[in-house]
């Protein structure tokens, strides 16, 4: 006599957003690596309902080593996590993708300086204006082909029709897509140092 086991279960069907690990993927030195993503970014599961909801967390995964100067993109596999991190093997489910890929961007990381631009100058010399800026350099990170290009971090302009004794400004950095700012500065205050100025020299017409 042969016994056949029967198993009973509501099937169940989740979209999960998908996240990408490369861990043993480095950059090399003078380039940073950044976050991975997933191609797709999501996958719908199907299966059997007490299998499906223990999955906490879908992972495409590249498993392989190297150090690169440049975005690697692959093949990923996926990985299923319940909520403790364990990583599951399930029988009872299906995927709507069956081919996922990886991309693990690699930037080139150089150090700026910042440099403030003027406008409404009316012929006045600004190299002689003493003027503290609250950083003076900014790192940041990017595609090499954009990177590579960049020699200085302009700022401003600053109008000097808006000038007086002790004016403090703010103003943003200017970056192009693709650029990161990596340490966060966002903004630069300029303060400038006019106690050599009389204030009858800021009088600059706004007509220039």
């Amino acid at each position: 006599t042969q016994t056949v086991t029967l198993r009973f279960d509501h099937v169940k069907s989740v979209n999960f957003d998908l996240k990408a690990k490369a861990e043993f993927v480095t950059a090399q030195e003078g380039y940073i690596k950044e976050t991975p993503t997933a191609t797709p970014q999501s996958v719908v599961i199907t299966g059997a309902q007490s299998e499906v909801e223990q999955i906490a967390e879908c992972v495409v995964e590249y498993d392989k080593s190297a150090v690169l100067s440049s975005t690697l993109t692959a093949e990923g596999k996926l990985g299923l996590y319940d909520a403790s991190g364990k990583k599951l093997d399930l029988k009872y489910v299906s995927f709507s993708e069956t081919t996922f890929q990886i991309t693990v961007p690699i930037y080139l990381e150089k150090e700026f300086p910042i440099e403030l631009s003027f406008i409404n100058t009316n012929g006045i010399d600004t190299s002689k204006f003493n003027y503290t800026l609250s950083v003076d350099t900014v790192h940041l990170a990017g595609p090499e082909e954009i990177i590579s290009k960049r020699e200085k971090v302009t700022i401003g302009p600053l109008d000097l029709t808006k000038l007086d004794i002790g004016s403090v400004f703010m103003f943003p950095l200017d970056l192009d897509a693709g650029e990161i700012d990596i340490d966060n500065v966002g903004e630069v205050t300029v303060e400038i140092d006019s106690t050599n100025f009389a204030k009858s020299t800021m009088q600059i017409s706004e007509d220039n």
